[in-house]
């Protein structure tokens, strides 16, 4: 059975070492504990959710065995106070580093400097996974002054089925 917060703690702890994060910054898992947020709390709330799964490709080999190549999409959302328009630069200037480090590490990815908390899905041909964000935009701004901002992020991986197993 499928199990959201064991499938996105990898996603998360991966997101969590981004190294600009303050130690006081937290990244929830449940999307409803993002929308219930109310003035007084510290910056740096996000959560991340599923925003849907794809069956890319299927194939199937002499011998029976299945790959199922596999997309899905999350909405990674982030709250920052800022309250200024110069410390809301800064907050753009912090979303549009942080895509780029996700993308950096996926980039890296087969190399030594890999990431350890890079997550890994497949169960076949590894090198083939890629995490990547893109769609960077502030959602808006809450009535204490806090920014709202959503970054969408896609992992594409493999997952590799015998004759027997199924």
């Amino acid at each position: 059975m499928f199990n959201e917060i064991e499938y996105l703690s990898p996603i998360r702890q991966f997101l969590m070492s981004y190294p600009a994060l303050t130690p006081f910054e937290t990244l929830e898992i449940d999307y409803m504990a993002f929308s219930d947020i109310t003035p007084g709390l510290p910056p740096g709330l996000g959560a991340i959710q599923i925003a849907g799964s794809n069956s890319v490709q299927f194939q199937q080999d002499i011998l029976s065995n299945q790959v199922l190549s596999i997309q899905d999409n999350y909405l990674f959302l982030l709250r920052r106070r800022t309250g200024e328009n110069t410390l809301r630069r800064d907050a753009g200037d912090f979303l549009r580093n942080y895509v780029r480090w996700i993308n950096y590490e996926n980039a890296i990815r087969n190399s030594s400097k890999r990431n350890p908390l890079l997550p890994v899905f497949s169960n076949f041909d590894n090198f083939e996974e890629t995490i990547t964000a893109n769609g960077e935009m502030q959602m808006g701004i809450t009535d204490d002054g806090a920014d709202e901002f959503q970054i969408q992020l896609q992992l594409a991986y493999k997952l590799f089925y015998e004759s027997e197993d199924y």
